[in-house]
C-alpha cells in the first residue's frame, strides 16, 4: 500500500514539516504530492532554503518493507550550492516529530546512499557477516555503506525493518544492516517514517509499504 495517502474521509495520513523561519505558505511549497510522486523543492522560489524539511507519517510502524525510487533534480539552494545533494529516509521517529528528529537514517546523498546515521539519541549497531560491530554513541554517528550501488537517474531503495533490526538495500543489493536499536537505553522497535529534503530538488515515487508479522 502507499505510505502516504489522502483519504476523502480522514484526510492525509502525513504531514509536511519544515525547519527554520519559513512561512506557512513557503513550507507548503517545499513538498508537493500527487499520490504517485513526492516532489521536493520544485516550487521553491528563493535562492536560499531553510535547513531541511520532512514528509512524515501520522502512523507509527514497527515491522515492514518500505520501497521507493528517487531521482535528483537540477537546482540546489543556498547555502549548499557547492555541496553534494543530500536527503534521507528517517525511521523510528518519535511522536511529535520535527524536521530533524531523533531517529535512525538511511542516508540518501550523492555518493553516500545507504550510509547509516544514528541521530540525537537513537542508536544501533551494525551487523556484518554475522558479526556485531559497535558504533560509538554520539549525537550523530555514522556507519558507511558496504558498496556503492548508486547510478545516474532513478535508484530503488528498499528498507526492511523488523523491530530493532533493519536491512538497507539499494538497487536490490544489500549495502548495510543494523541491529540492537535503542533510545535512552531501551529497545527501539517502532516509530514514524519520514522522507527528507535538504537544499536540492528531489523526486520520490512509488512509495510503498508492506507491514510484516515477525
Amino acid at each position: 500500500m502507499d505510505l502516504f495517502e489522502n483519504s476523502e474521509k480522514t484526510g492525509p495520513n502525513y504531514d509536511f514539516i519544515v525547519n527554520g523561519d519559513a512561512t506557512e505558505q513557503e513550507a507548503n511549497t517545499m513538498f508537493e504530492y500527487n499520490g504517485k510522486e513526492l516532489k521536493a523543492m520544485y516550487k521553491w522560489k528563493k535562492t536560499a532554503a531553510p535547513y531541511g524539511g520532512v514528509a512524515i507519517t501520522k502512523k507509527a510502524y514497527s515491522s515492514y518493507d518500505l520501497k521507493f525510487e528517487f531521482k535528483w533534480g537540477e537546482r540546489k539552494f543556498e547555502p549548499r550550492l557547492d555541496k553534494i545533494r543530500d536527503a534521507g529516509l528517517l525511521y523510528h521517529c518519535p511522536v511529535g516529530s520535527y524536521a530533524w528528529p531523533s531517529s535512525l537514517e538511511y542516508q540518501i546523498q550523492e555518493g553516500d546512499c545507504g550510509d547509516l546515521w544514528n541521530i540525537l539519541g537513537a542508536h544501533c549497531d551494525v551487523l556484518k557477516e554475522g558479526k556485531v560491530l559497535k558504533i560509538e554513541k554520539r549525537s550523530y554517528s555514522r556507519s558507511k555503506k558496504w558498496t556503492n550501488e548508486e547510478k545516474a537517474g532513478w535508484n530503488q531503495v528498499l528498507l526492511q525493518v523488523r523491530g530493532d533490526s533493519a536491512k538497507y538495500y539499494l538497487n536490490e543489493v544489500l549495502i548495510n544492516e543494523i541491529t540492537n536499536a535503542t533510545y535512552g537505553g531501551l529497545s527501539l522497535k517502532s516509530g514514524f517514517i519520514a522522507l527528507q529534503a535538504e537544499y536540492s530538488e528531489l523526486i520520490y515515487r512509488e512509495i510503498k509499504i508492506k507491514e510484516v508479522q515477525f
